[in-house]
């Protein structure tokens, strides 16, 4: 295996210890279900990139898959303090973007077309640049979440600007998720017997 494969493998270990061990010791105590279904959420994608990647290495889909169970891990705030809750202000629903990157990228881990190139790289900037926007202006404290930590790039708060973003941002998610879903189904309908086959896992219909 290559250093990056072992690497990343060490990683994905790593991470879902301590995202169970954080549940056990944080404050509110997270209950059990929850916390053992947030672990295995992401360790499936970890595990199940690691063997796409250990199979096919030539293919990018293996640490794609991988990205989306590393990034799964950024759903929840690991600590209440204002560094980690800082960085989670600016990563939050990063899952979603990669996500949405591997599933239009399947089965080989590269676009194929400009427009698939366009609904990714906006998939991204929703999330990064949205998040990023949004906490230049949002004050945890005096928007209601008390139990939130300190937001460490506040510049100036701005309710109706956070109110802009908190409506726009979903609205351009499900646009691109609509605009995904329709490049799915087309290429599931123009694909041959064995591309369906191997496009199932994505767009095929349930059996």
């Amino acid at each position: 295996m290559s250093r990056a494969w072992i690497g990343a493998a060490i990683a994905g270990l790593a991470i879902a210890i301590a995202d169970a061990v954080v549940a056990l010791v944080w404050p509110d105590p997270v209950p059990a279900h929850e916390a053992i279904a947030h672990v295995a959420v992401g360790a499936t994608w970890i595990g199940a990139g690691l063997v796409a990647w250990a199979r096919h290495p030539e293919l990018r889909i293996g640490p794609l898959m991988a990205a989306v169970g590393f990034t799964w891990y950024l759903t929840e705030l690991w600590w209440p303090a204002a560094v980690p809750a800082t960085v989670f202000y600016l990563l939050d629903e990063l899952v979603l973007a990669v996500a949405l990157h591997a599933v239009l990228a399947f089965p080989s881990g590269r676009l194929r077309t400009r427009l698939e190139r366009v609904v990714v790289a906006g998939g991204y900037a929703t999330v990064l640049v949205g998040n990023l926007a949004s906490v230049l202006v949002w004050d945890p404290a005096r928007s209601g979440c008390a139990e939130c930590a300190r937001n460490l790039l506040l510049v100036q708060r701005s309710p109706f600007v956070d109110d802009v973003l908190s409506t726009a941002r979903p609205a351009i998610g499900v646009a691109l998720g609509a605009v995904a879903v329709t490049l799915l189904v087309r290429r599931w309908r123009f694909a041959t017997a064995a591309g369906r086959a191997v496009l199932g896992p994505v767009c095929g219909p349930p059996r």
